[in-house]
């Protein structure tokens, strides 16, 4: 129980403590509960009673409530060399911040999903709120075909499913990658004889 409205009584509003849950008295009354400032610790089944005073019956709906903490930040790709070659060992990480449920990562490789072989999954730090920090990584050994028209685009996608949603991104040029040279101009002289 959070929150009692009496009205019969000299102070008809009687809010309780309760995990996660903070009732904004000024906007509450006998028609309506507002809670403000949730965390994931008000999620669950609430239940609301109406008692009657003269006839002592009584009357109760309940309703879910899942409350979601999305992460304080992120997600953020961490570990990116200035500068890399073919043959070299790529070894980048991604974290969110604390949330609840735990945010999912997940690797994109030039837009298309990095298979599970190039993605390690890190456990979470846990808070004393109980909310998730989560961490994966991304390895892989460079080649050529990683590269597309000079560049490596990597992108890490945090989300909570129907809730929260958002990426970063990184370009990693290909230091062997060369730019080809234009054709030449149609009519341009190319310096033969007539």
């Amino acid at each position: 129980m959070f929150f009692k409205y009496l009205p019969s009584a000299p102070r008809p509003v009687t809010v309780y403590k309760a995990p996660g849950i903070t009732v904004d008295v000024s906007s509450s009354g006998l028609h309506q509960v507002v809670l403000s400032r949730l965390d994931h610790r008000g999620s669950g089944t609430l239940r609301c009673e109406v008692l009657s005073d003269h006839t002592f019956e009584k009357d109760a709906k309940d309703a879910n409530l899942t409350v979601v903490d999305p992460p304080s930040h992120g997600p953020t790709i961490t570990g990116v060399r200035e500068r890399y070659k073919i043959g070299d060992l790529l070894l980048v990480n991604c974290s969110a911040g604390h949330s609840h449920p735990a945010t999912l990562l997940s690797w994109a490789i030039n837009g298309e999903r990095a298979s599970h072989e190039t993605v390690v999954q890190y456990p979470g730090h846990r808070d004393k709120e109980g909310c998730t920090a989560s961490w994966s990584g991304l390895q892989m050994v460079l080649t050529h075909a990683h590269f597309r028209n000079g560049v490596l685009r990597l992108m890490c996608r945090a989300s909570i499913p129907r809730v929260y949603a958002s990426s970063a991104h990184v370009d990693i040029p290909d230091p062997d990658h060369r730019q080809p040279y234009p054709p030449p101009l149609e009519g341009a002289s190319t310096g033969a004889a007539p």
